[in-house]
């Protein structure tokens, strides 16, 4: 996740604050750098107890990821995923309900946007309707 896509996942917590809406956060070193001290930094930026911050120095949870999304690139990064309160994790992971992404080429889902991805979270989806 970028500066800019964590702008936008803290805005929409921010606007959002029901207590069932969680967030996984997932850091990748796609750019390379100080990977772990930006990653660090930016978690301790923003605090909610509905969030969770991980580190992937190896970046293993964006090939698992590709292999659902299946987003043409060697890795899913930047993508921002919804499951609903009904979606069960097994033995393979369901797709999400609803995907947004900041991934260049990739047509298969839209654009990340805070309006858009909060909309979806407030329920014009299905995510927050079920019990």
């Amino acid at each position: 996740m970028c500066r800019w896509g964590f702008s936008s996942i803290v805005k929409t917590l921010k606007d959002v604050p029901d207590d069932r809406v969680r967030a996984y956060i997932i850091w990748l070193p796609v750019f390379g750098g100080d990977f772990k001290g930006q990653a660090e930094k930016l978690s301790r930026s923003f605090s909610d107890r509905r969030v969770s911050y991980f580190l992937d120095p190896k970046s293993l949870s964006g090939e698992f990821w590709e292999g659902i999304l299946k987003t043409g690139h060697p890795v899913a990064w930047d993508a921002y995923l919804i499951y609903g309160p009904s979606a069960e994790w097994q033995q393979e992971l369901p797709a999400p309900g609803f995907s947004m992404h900041q991934l260049g080429g990739v047509t298969k889902a839209p654009r990340l946007n805070q309006p858009g991805i909060r909309n979806e979270i407030k329920g014009h989806g299905q995510w927050l309707k079920a019990e």
